[in-house]
């Protein structure tokens, strides 16, 4: 698996949890996915990138109180959802925002 691959399946993965309402702590997702902290970061910005060049009405936000990072959505659908994961899958790395265009891949 190369590196493109391995960032893509992370954010499709990250994505999913966020999703179905988990809170995603930065520590715990850098050591499921054997990255760092900055590397988790990245990624959200890129999840974050992704929903703003597509129009989608959701963020990614990290909630203080619930020590982590979730979900900030409009009612989406399960096809909804469904259609934004296929989205983000065949059209990664389309993100002009320099701070993940420029970004290593980890």
């Amino acid at each position: 698996m190369n590196s493109t691959t391995g960032k893509a399946d992370r954010l499709l993965q990250i994505y999913s949890r966020l999703v179905n309402g988990e809170i995603l702590s930065k520590k715990e997702m850098a050591d499921r996915f054997h990255i760092t902290e900055r590397s988790v970061q990245r990624d959200v910005e890129a999840l974050r990138c992704y929903f703003q060049e597509e129009g989608l009405n959701q963020d990614v936000i990290h909630d203080r109180k619930a020590g982590g990072y979730r979900l900030q959505k409009e009612d989406l659908h399960k096809r909804q959802t469904r259609d934004v994961l296929r989205g983000f899958q065949d059209s990664y790395g389309r993100c002009r925002h320099p701070a993940i265009s420029s970004a290593p891949l980890y």
